[in-house]
């Protein structure tokens, strides 16, 4: 059975894709856990409120008003991944 040449341009076109797509969510969550910034490849969509919208995946993330360390909520299709926000 051989694949056709169409079938793998697709294939390749696919795995660029994804490549990608996980390049930048890496990037940005690195941005936000390691140097407390705010997320590279994310748009802040409600201005002040501090919500981050990337594609599949999001942050909500404040400063933290005594330590001055970004807390952040990461939410990958909707789905809670990691929380450290403190009381």
């Amino acid at each position: 059975m051989t694949i056709s040449k169409a079938a793998k341009i697709i294939i390749c076109v696919l795995i660029a894709i994804l490549f990608l797509w996980v390049s930048a969510f890496i990037a940005d969550w690195v941005t936000v856990d390691r140097l407390n910034h705010t997320p590279i490849f994310c748009v802040d969509t409600m201005g002040d409120s501090h919500h981050y919208k990337g594609l599949g995946y999001s942050f909500d993330a404040y400063t933290h008003p005594i330590t001055g360390k970004l807390e952040y909520c990461l939410r990958v299709f909707g789905i809670e991944i990691v929380s450290n926000f403190t009381d």
